[in-house]
């Protein structure tokens, strides 16, 4: 099973992606097999530490460029 997440099902999560592609944000949906809502804090070590990645990289991507300029 994909997503242990009952506060947000996996199609949930699909259409706010779809959404938000839709009208042009850059955006990257990453999947977490067999985590839930709780992954910050109770995930597998080696999800967590991809999330933080995630994350990391995005405020390098969108945050520091803006802050050169």
């Amino acid at each position: 099973m994909w997503n242990n997440d009952y506060n947000c099902t996996l199609d949930q999560g699909i259409q706010m992606f779809t959404a938000v592609k839709f009208y042009g944000v850059p955006a990257r949906m990453c999947l977490f097999e067999g985590e839930n809502h709780g992954l910050s804090r109770n995930g597998k070590p080696l999800h967590r530490m991809r999330r933080l990645k995630e994350i990391t990289d995005w405020f390098e991507k969108y945050l520091t460029k803006e802050r050169k300029n």
